[in-house]
C-alpha cells in the first residue's frame, strides 16, 4: 500500500472515531439526551447515522484542509467519508444494534 492508501486509512479510521465519539460515545451522551428531550429527534438521528454524520464531518474536513491530497473535490469528501464510516460501523457491528 502505497502512501496515498496509508493516508485515506488513517483518514477513514480517524473520520470513523470521530463520528464514532459524537454517536455513541459516552462522553456525547448528555448532547444526545438533551437534543432528544427537547425535541430535536431529527437532529439526534442524524447525529446517530454513521453515513448521514460521515457526509457531514468529510465536508467539514475537506473545508479544514485536513483530507488526504487524493481526495481533490468537495463532494469526493464528503462521499469518502460517508461510505467509509458506513462500512466500519458495519464491520464494528454498530449497525446491528439499530436495526
Amino acid at each position: 500500500m502505497g502512501s496515498k492508501g496509508i493516508d485515506l486509512l488513517v483518514y477513514a479510521v480517524s473520520a470513523f472515531g470521530l463520528a464514532w465519539c459524537i454517536s455513541n460515545s459516552k462522553v456525547s451522551f448528555p448532547l444526545r439526551l438533551r437534543l432528544d428531550a427537547y425535541g430535536y429527534k431529527w437532529t439526534l438521528a442524524l447525529l446517530e447515522c454513521p453515513a448521514c454524520l460521515g457526509w457531514w464531518t468529510g465536508l467539514v474536513a475537506y473545508f479544514a484542509g485536513e483530507t488526504p491530497t487524493s481526495i481533490s473535490q468537495w463532494w469526493t469528501a464528503g462521499l469518502f467519508t460517508m461510505a467509509s464510516n458506513l462500512l466500519l460501523a458495519k464491520f464494528a457491528g454498530l449497525l446491528d444494534e439499530h436495526e
